[in-house]
């Protein structure tokens, strides 16, 4: 290594500036050239693995109950919705429920207090503190209105609503958008109404005074 050395040493010192200047650039490229290879033979394994495909699994549980739920499917005009089918499950909403409790355990406290009122056929998150309770029947939606309104679960009141309570709500917004539209048209008119007015006032007082000049 010592011979090697001192040969390129002298190499060097019997070679011109501008050929020690290219020499030199030449080994940083060549050492650059290596550097890249390593660094593209140390990548090139994460690189596979990263673009291996990452095969995910279906939850079956939350398509189930998306699909339960009244607001999975919006196209359909009947109020009572279960599994993308209108007409077959009868919903009621629950507000009031506990909140910061696992899913399950909240679940099952829901279809142990309304089981009474009739089969269930799905109980679906809305929100935190809120649900939806699917009946197989119009008649558990009624007994479950008219039993379980301010009843306790998990020690918390709740208030049962029907579907159409929320229907009703959102025809009551649509009218009073419907109204604040109405005024805003009124007033625009009115508006017009009193620039035409105007014009008119201004042209009879420039024929007024086309008169009094003549």
């Amino acid at each position: 290594m010592a011979d090697r050395h001192s040969d390129s040493v002298k190499e060097k010192l019997s070679l011109s500036l501008d050929e020690i200047i290219a020499l030199n650039n030449k080994q940083q490229k060549q050492q650059q050239k290596q550097q890249k290879q390593q660094q593209q033979q140390q990548d090139s394994p994460q690189q596979q693995a990263a673009a291996a495909p990452v095969r995910r699994r279906r939850n079956n549980a939350a398509a189930a109950a998306a699909a339960a739920s009244p607001y999975g499917n919006r196209g359909y005009g009947h109020p009572y919705q279960h599994n993308g089918m209108p007409g077959v499950g009868y919903s009621v909403k629950v507000v009031g429920l506990p909140t910061g409790l696992p899913w399950p355990r909240l679940e099952g406290m829901v279809r142990r207090s309304f089981g009474h009122c009739g089969a269930i056929i799905a109980v679906v998150p809305r929100r935190d503190g809120e649900a939806w309770i699917q009946f197989s029947d119009v008649s558990a939606c009624r007994t479950a209105l008219a039993e379980m309104q301010n009843a306790k679960v998990g020690g918390q009141t709740i208030t049962v609503e029907r579907q159409q309570q929320q229907q009703q709500q959102q025809q009551q917004q649509l009218q009073q958008q419907q109204q604040q539209q109405l005024q805003q048209q009124q007033q625009q008119q009115h508006q017009q109404e009193q620039q035409q007015q105007q014009q008119q006032q201004q042209q009879q007082q420039q024929q007024q005074q086309q008169q009094q000049q003549q």
